[in-house]
């Protein structure tokens, strides 16, 4: 390596370590300020209790290696003893972070952190790939883009297993093109181990580790063996193909046992089957105004384009665009890339589970590196305007994930008007996963109190919120309670999950719910409306309950909705539409 060379190298990872600390500090701003989302209790508790000797039946919907992760820093820094009881996962969950912690903020944050480390290790995979690729400029240019990617930083910050599965894949896609590269037994044996680690972190990686490793072994096998044709090459390249697979197939398994602890091996074949089934059956979610269980072809197509910073969406497209300018994309690397990119579009779209674009973070990883290629493009000398249009986009997508901060999750583009408006589109862990519950908990302590909240989350005992129907659940005298026009103006806190309910379209809010009067929103997943003037919003708040009380079978919601009336009645006196609304409540 010449002197200029390593001197560009030099830059390349200098400005990559400043996105790393930028990286961290955003994701620091996250962990922080943001309350526990709805999958974090069970993975947070299940890995703390694996490695303090669980059984790994405990959680075995994925395997546990993430998990393993996640638990490590508390094992450190906790003394938390865990207690297993034949709870359901989700109830032994909030059981142990409820009552056994000592310090549940510290023990979810610590758990985040590590969470955290495993997004900084997709992007030195993505540095190092694209300085394979393209050059030292295209990979500082790849790890700006993904530092300040908000999905990205989002899912690094929370303590789940997406990060986690993407930066094993995206190590395993690099290992295999590597070996590609090599035709070494190192690299192939690398191969094994990386495909390993990748199927031990989240079950999809299976069949995305088998759809590629799989073709790209044979296809490599025979053009490797050159001229030969007819029997004799296919005879050749099976026998050679196979024995590469098998050999990784080996090694892998081997990874697989170990990760398993040997005799939990079961569990994993257990937990596959399961969510085998899951994606077979599909999942209730929300798209564009539609519900249903089996998914649509454009839902992450669209995902990407509402919710990756408009500036890097236009150096993906330029950079496809210019395939041959600056470092060219070859075929050979190009087919590779993209290729996997449509199995893996194919794949989950087949797949049903159609619930956020946290499941393509292994493809948005991947457009990111061929983003990145861009970076070798800049020249102010031969093409001054084409690297201040690269810049400055580059710097929109920089302020569109310092802007939005530190509401990463829930961000949208432009298209859509911004974080604001894109619940209307796409719902569920896109925009409201419950983490914004611990913010309104303390906004409803320093402000007048709600008359009610709506609100996604499974740990809400964590974060208690002050509203009048609480209060009236809890006294004596609850009917006289909510008559009691205090205070002056009614609030409503509605969460964007509860507004458009994915999978139970029975109790999604009207359309006329939207135009409420906003006051304010919290973290752009939770909308604070005032109700006080519109008579029929708390007919229609009524409704809701009435409903909920049928679907999820718990009588007290039919409660909630009279008292809700009752308060209607004392704001409006003489409102036709209450008084009858009233009258058909009673008449139940």
């Amino acid at each position: 390596m010449n002197a200029m060379i390593r001197g560009k190298l030099n830059i390349a990872i200098t400005i990559a370590i400043l996105a790393v600390f930028a990286f961290i500090a955003q994701g620091r701003t996250f962990i922080t300020s943001k309350g526990l989302t709805f999958d974090e209790s069970l993975y947070v508790t299940a890995g703390y209790a694996y490695l303090k000797g669980a059984n790994l039946k405990l959680n075995n919907e994925h395997p546990p290696l993430i998990k393993y992760i996640l638990g490590l820093p508390n094992l450190i820094a906790a003394n938390d003893n865990y207690t297993d009881t034949n709870e359901n996962k989700w109830r032994r969950a909030r059981r142990f972070l409820g009552s056994e912690v000592s310090d549940r903020d510290a023990f979810i944050r610590r758990a985040r952190y590590a969470n955290l480390v495993l997004g900084v290790f997709l992007i030195a995979i993505l540095f190092i790939w694209s300085y394979r690729l393209f050059g030292p400029a295209a990979a500082a240019f790849t790890a700006v883009l993904a530092a300040f990617e908000p999905n990205l930083i989002a899912h690094s910050s929370l303590a789940t297993l997406d990060v986690g599965a993407t930066a094993f894949f995206i190590l395993f896609l690099y290992i295999l093109w590597e070996w590609h590269n090599h035709l070494t037994c190192n690299w192939l044996h690398a191969v094994g181990l990386a495909t390993g680690l990748a199927v031990c972190t989240k079950f999809s990686n299976f069949g995305l580790c088998f759809g590629v490793v799989v073709p790209t072994i044979l296809i490599t096998t025979y053009v490797e063996q050159g001229s030969p044709r007819g029997c004799f090459k296919i005879r050749a390249v099976l026998k050679i193909g196979l024995g590469r697979l098998v050999r990784v197939g080996v090694i892998a398994l081997s990874v697989l046992v170990i990760i398993y602890q040997v005799h939990s091996i079961g569990e994993f074949f257990l937990g596959f089957g399961d969510q085998a089934s899951h994606a077979g059956h599909g999942h209730g979610s929300y798209f564009f105004g539609q519900y249903g269980k089996h998914g649509w072809a454009s839902y992450y197509l669209m995902a990407f384009l509402l919710k990756i910073p408009l500036g890097t969406l236009v150096i993906i497209i330029l950079s496809l665009a210019f395939y041959k300018r600056g470092k060219a994309l070859n075929w050979r690397d190009g087919g590779y890339i993209v290729g996997i990119l449509a199995f893996m579009m194919l794949l989950f779209t087949l797949g049903r589970i159609h619930i956020g674009i946290r499941y393509v973070l292994p493809a948005l990883a991947l457009f990111i590196l061929l983003a990145g290629r861009f970076g070798s493009c800049l020249d102010f000398k031969n093409a001054k305007l084409l690297t201040l249009g690269v810049l400055s986009l580059t710097l929109w997508s920089v302020q569109a994930s310092v802007q939005t901060a530190p509401h990463y999750l829930a961000y949208f583009n432009e298209i859509v008007g911004g974080s604001n408006g894109g619940f209307r589109y796409l719902s569920d862990s896109n925009v409201d996963w419950g983490q914004d519950v611990a913010q309104l908990s303390l906004w409803s302590a320093n402000k007048p109190t709600l008359l009610i909240a709506d609100v996604f989350s499974n740990v809400k005992e964590f974060y208690p919120i002050d509203t009048i129907v609480a209060k009236a659940k809890q006294s004596n005298d609850a009917l006289s309670f909510v008559k009691t026009l205090e205070p002056k103006r009614d609030l409503v806190a509605i969460s964007a999950t509860a507004l458009m309910r994915p999978g139970q379209e029975e109790l999604a809010y009207p359309v006329s719910t939207y135009t409420w009067p906003l006051i304010t929103t919290i973290g752009h997943s939770i909308f604070i409306y005032d109700i006080t003037d519109i008579p029929n919003a708390y007919v229609t708040l009524a409704q809701h309950f009435l409903q909920q009380a049928i679907t999820d079978k718990y009588p007290h919601y039919n409660e909630i909705a009279k008292w809700l009336m009752l308060r209607a009645k004392a704001r409006h006196p003489n409102n036709n539409a209450i008084t009858a609304a009233l009258i058909v409540m009673g008449s139940r």
